[in-house]
């Protein structure tokens, strides 16, 4: 039988805290793949361009191979990094809202110390 959602109880707050920071870390990927990616992408070029030039009149050493690549980052790393540090947050945010629940008795109070305190 499905026990009754509780937030007074701390794995109904912890799940809920994870999930919705796993959200916002998801959103905040994809605004910053959308928004944020071309400018990168120019930047990378213009990097290139100018090391390209630089590197006509001077010796040197091997080029280091790439560990990552470019398109991996920007892809499934952004979005597990951002999904992954949003649902840590969101954990951090959940056990601070547990451990002030005998403080601050009115839920909305409470959220404001506790992110005040993560701040």
């Amino acid at each position: 039988m499905l026990r009754r959602l509780d937030p007074a109880r701390l794995s109904w707050i912890i799940g809920f805290a994870l999930v919705l920071g796993l959200v916002a870390g998801l959103t905040s990927a994809l605004l910053l793949t959308v928004t944020g990616e071309p400018l990168v992408a120019d930047a990378i070029a213009i990097e290139e361009a100018r090391s390209g030039s630089a590197a006509i009149g001077h010796e040197g050493g091997a080029a280091e191979p790439e560990l990552v690549s470019r398109s991996d980052q920007s892809g499934l790393g952004l979005f597990a990094a951002l999904g992954l540090s949003g649902a840590a947050f969101g954990l951090l945010f959940a056990l601070a809202f547990w451990g002030l629940r005998h403080g601050q008795p009115d839920p909305f109070r409470r959220s404001l110390v506790a992110g005040a305190i993560l701040f």
